[in-house]
């Protein structure tokens, strides 16, 4: 190779030994090629681009109007907010997020820039297409996660907080997977979880297990887990990305299969007149998931 070529960094053209390049991957000869990463000029003037990017649009955003319920996604984590938007962009032929320039710009790594376009994408199916384009937009979320969990047949008051509501659905969906579980996997459940239980008869035991849910014995937390999980591995073929203790792993594997057994009833119950609930139901389990694991990790100061 040509001995001037090598001698330069390809990203900034300053000699290899100048101040700029320090450490290099590949040598040719007595000369280094730089990559893109080695290069201290290029690396700083990349994280001074993000740093301006960020100011600008957490400026632009103060400026638009966003559903009060939705807010928080500004502080979810990137991870959760891509299975958020896989839900809205690979399961369906209509939605509009994927060719917004947002999408292009900032998909995936830097979703929290674009979480106004994310809900109003996720409040639009929420509404049929003739009364969003009279409104200027979808559905307010809280009326989006009422009609969920009415298709879902939850029991809930819908007066309550977003929050209480998500977690009805959470319960529901788990609680209606638990049918899906042979005798064995139950039993399992119950001595790992320590529920008190009248018998190892299959009704027993899910009657049990509904009676720790409802007295607070299932923190919010690892059911919020349990069912975005199972959700995000039959939905999108893989779990999601999180930190998590043995006893929650090994319950992750337990209801992988029946809550998306459940999950595929239920899209089978669907009829062709709502295929938007094949987005919304995925997506407010998610969007549940997220605020639980927010909250949780604000309420105890430590890292999920």
């Amino acid at each position: 190779m040509n001995k001037d070529v090598n001698s330069l960094c390809r990203i900034c053209a300053h000699n290899v030994d100048c101040k700029y390049c320090e450490v290099g991957n590949d040598l040719y000869d007595e000369y280094t090629l730089r990559h893109m990463n080695d290069c201290e000029d290029f690396v700083l003037r990349e994280q001074n681009e993000k740093e301006e990017s960020i100011e600008n649009n957490n400026s632009l955003n103060e400026n638009k109007i966003m559903d009060k319920d939705l807010l928080f996604m500004r502080n979810a984590e990137n991870a959760d907010l891509k299975v958020l938007v896989d839900y809205l962009t690979q399961a369906t032929l209509t939605e509009e997020l994927s060719i917004k320039e947002c999408y292009k710009k900032y998909y995936p790594n830097q979703l929290q820039l674009m979480c106004e376009d994310i809900a109003d994408e996720l409040q639009r199916f929420g509404g049929n297409t003739f009364m969003n384009i009279l409104r200027g937009g979808g559905v307010d979320y809280k009326e989006l996660l009422i009609d969920v969990c009415k298709k879902m047949k939850v029991n809930f008051n819908p007066e309550s907080s977003v929050e209480v509501i998500e977690y009805n659905l959470l319960q529901k969906t788990f609680i209606d997977s638990l049918d899906n579980m042979n005798d064995e996997e139950l039993k399992k459940m119950i001595n790992e979880m320590n529920i008190p239980h009248q018998g190892f008869g299959k009704q027993a035991m899910i009657a049990a297990i509904q009676i720790a849910i409802k007295k607070g014995g299932f923190a919010a937390y690892k059911l919020a887990v349990i069912v975005a999980n199972a959700v995000c591995r039959t939905l999108l073929g893989r779990s999601l990305s999180f930190a998590a203790n043995a006893t929650l792993t090994r319950w992750l594997s337990v209801f992988a299969g029946p809550i998306g057994w459940a999950i595929t009833t239920i899209w089978t119950a669907i009829d062709i007149a709502g295929p938007a609930y094949r987005v919304t139901i995925p997506a407010v389990i998610q969007i549940a998931y997220m605020r639980t694991k927010i909250n949780y990790i604000e309420d105890n100061n430590e890292s999920v």
